[in-house]
């Protein structure tokens, strides 16, 4: 077994309170015991606002940003035995609100809710009604 391999792009940009984050992650997986899962592609386009402060006082001060997202993800069909498996693969495309509480230099609270607004499930599979993320961010510098 190998460890799949990874190539990556991401892009930010911030001018005063709104701000644009892309990102685009293919991944190549690999085989095992004649069974490989579909190479994927994610890809994002986040829009942002910082609702507090509205003007920097001091910095880093605590902040409160909102986003609206686009998140995509395509998967390529598994192969089986090097024979495609017909029911899989698929492309989603989701529009997700967010929201992301900063309270400290590093570390940050966020959440979102992904509804899929476009899904290509390329066979008989389960599809995507919505998807609820929440985390946090310990950033070590």
């Amino acid at each position: 077994m190998t460890i799949p391999s990874v190539v990556w792009f991401i892009f930010t940009h911030i001018k005063k309170r709104f701000g644009i984050n892309a990102d685009l992650i293919y991944t190549l997986k690999t085989e095992a015991n004649g069974f490989e899962f579909g190479d994927t592609l994610n890809y994002d386009i986040a829009f942002g606002y910082r609702v507090l402060p509205e003007v920097y006082e001091t910095y880093p001060a605590k902040h409160l940003n909102m986003f609206l997202e686009f998140n995509g993800q395509l998967n390529q069909k598994n192969k089986q035995n090097d024979k495609r498996v017909d029911d899989s693969g698929r492309n989603t495309i989701f529009l997700a609100p967010g929201i992301q509480f900063i309270p400290a230099r590093n570390f940050l609270i966020e959440a979102s809710f992904q509804k899929p607004i476009y899904e290509d499930t390329r066979g008989d599979q389960l599809d995507t009604d919505y998807s609820f993320n929440i985390g946090f961010r310990w950033l070590l510098f």
